[in-house]
């Protein structure tokens, strides 16, 4: 049921680190050729193939590891993740439900664990309630662009699920409207030292920026996630902003703003406040 909820939401290939109480994932991975298993040396490694993936593609990247240490090695990944905003799916393995809460090997509270990197995490204690979880964590994931994060204990995985198989929820394209477009033409129109900011979600409009980079006359400054979404040898890329960025722009930004009446118009793949 996992993997068939994964592939109806686009999910190609699962990174990870083989253990014991993943055994059942595994098992239903060797059953079928549409989901790709990528070994890993590192669990923390599986974690930031995913992430990079998801900044890649645009599509939710998954890792998975053992209960425990396993885990604990995903959370450098996660991390990346959370600070550059995309979504990442982390299954875990955890110890069989009779023994949550004990000292079992290798138990940790999973989900205290992960709370401050990850939207959504949550542990399965039910084979019928996997659907709900795992549609609400990749949702949580695609809408909110963060790392969500599922603990299932061992000795679910061999049981029988009596849901079926639930289709993605649609996530709404928030697409500025006619009129919001033309007040950004007009401030464009208007702009007399135009200087375009653009943040890791404007990954994908790269070529748009370059065009309109050259169209406009104006520098480009990256933010610092954004970092490589537009070519070093481009000539108006004035560098980006943060630690290893161009100290001369920061002091630039603190001069823009987005109002009409700065000399400065941002166009910004990040929020301005």
């Amino acid at each position: 049921m996992i993997i068939e909820l994964l592939k109806l939401w686009g999910v190609k290939r699962i990174y990870g680190v083989i253990g014991d109480a993943i055994f059942g994932l595994m098992e239903g991975l060797s059953r079928q050729n549409d989901l790709e298993w990528v070994g890993v040396k590192h669990d923390s490694v599986a974690a930031m193939m995913a992430s990079a993936e998801a900044k890649l593609t645009g599509r939710i990247g998954v890792c998975a590891a053992q209960m425990g240490p396993g885990l604990t090695n995903l959370m450098t990944g996660l991390g990346d993740a959370y600070l550059d905003r995309v979504p990442v799916l982390a299954i875990s393995g955890q110890a069989p439900t009779p023994k949550i809460g004990t000292a079992y090997k290798q138990y940790i509270d999973q989900q205290g664990l992960v709370q401050a990197i990850t939207g959504f995490s949550r542990i399965v204690v039910h084979p019928n309630a996997v659907v709900d979880t795992l549609t609400q964590a990749m949702f949580t994931a695609m809408e909110q662009a963060i790392p969500v994060h599922l603990s299932i204990p061992s000795d679910l995985w061999t049981l029988p699920c009596g849901a079926k198989p639930r289709e993605p929820i649609q996530i709404a394209n928030q697409i500025a409207g006619h009129s919001q477009l033309q007040q950004a033409a007009n401030l464009i129109l208007k702009a007399k030292r135009p200087l375009i900011l653009a943040g890791n979600r404007a990954n994908h409009a790269c070529d748009a920026i370059r065009k309109l980079a050259d169209r406009w006359g104006c520098g480009i400054v990256m933010s610092y996630g954004a970092k490589g979404i537009i070519a070093g040898s481009h000539p108006y890329l004035l560098g980006g902003l943060g630690e290893g960025g161009n100290p001369f722009c920061k002091r630039r930004m603190q001069t823009s703003g987005c109002r009409p009446c700065h000399r400065y118009l941002l166009v910004a793949g990040i929020s301005c406040p």
